[in-house]
């Protein structure tokens, strides 16, 4: 087994329940609100943190395996953080190159894809039903489920694409960038420490601002991390 290996199959699913668990013995009342706050904050780190390091290491395998893509894209090119909609896109193509370099052609089967999107949509409701979490932000819960209606195997990994179609009518990378991201920078800076007031009335108007969703967030995270694993396993395969 390779170094990283273990690590990079991991689903990020595993996070998510042992988020949940770690409530699991409060009661919904009013004293668990800033409770259940304060585990979603924590949850949407971890959740970002543990895909960024995991993108980083599958970098870091395709470099080992190749040594013109090693020069090329990990001594000349500065990968960041892995965590902008930039960076997945471009680790995601470099992957599915590397394996068409094996296989011509190689897209992951929409049967795959389905099947990815379909798990995840049920690990968010078998992880978050009947826990504080929800039932504390049941107005929200509720809102993600209506806009997850619309996540198919059409707005992931699709060729070389990492990131398609829309989410809840705005475009995909938009939303990314727009909302996820942003709220990521936000836990990750702390900037909630000293931007008081935040959203906004203007926000908190704007039709989209029911993407501002932490469990659409973490779905979403998850539905990317399960393309990433379906690809790095695909990889291995054919190295």
């Amino acid at each position: 087994m390779r170094k990283h290996e273990s690590f990079i199959l991991k689903p990020m699913s595993s996070i998510v329940e042992e988020a949940v668990l770690s409530v699991s013995g409060m009661g919904s009342s009013m004293e668990s609100y800033p409770l259940c706050r304060y585990v979603k904050d924590a949850l949407m780190l971890q959740l970002t943190g543990f895909q960024e390091q995991k993108l980083k290491c599958i970098m870091w395998e395709l470099a080992t395996d190749d040594f013109d893509f090693r020069y090329q894209y990990i001594l000349q090119q500065n990968l960041g953080e892995c965590s902008n909609a930039n960076d997945k896109q471009d680790i995601f193509k470099h992957i599915i190159r590397q394996i068409r370099k094996k296989e011509t052609g190689y897209s992951i089967p929409e049967y795959s894809r389905d099947l990815i999107i379909n798990t995840s949509k049920n690990v968010m409701k078998n992880a978050f039903e009947g826990t504080i979490l929800k039932s504390d932000s049941d107005r929200e819960f509720k809102t993600y489920l209506e806009i997850s209606k619309g996540l198919t195997k059409k707005s992931f990994g699709v060729g070389e694409q990492l990131l398609c179609g829309n989410v809840g009518g705005l475009e995909a990378t938009k939303f990314y960038k727009d909302y996820l991201y942003r709220q990521r920078n936000r836990l990750a800076h702390n900037t909630a420490s000293y931007q008081e007031n935040i959203p906004g009335f203007t926000t908190l108007a704007d039709p989209n601002d029911k993407l501002r969703n932490y469990f659409l967030f973490y779905a979403y995270l998850i539905m990317i991390d399960g393309i990433f694993v379906e690809a790095f396993k695909k990889y291995l395969s054919v190295v």
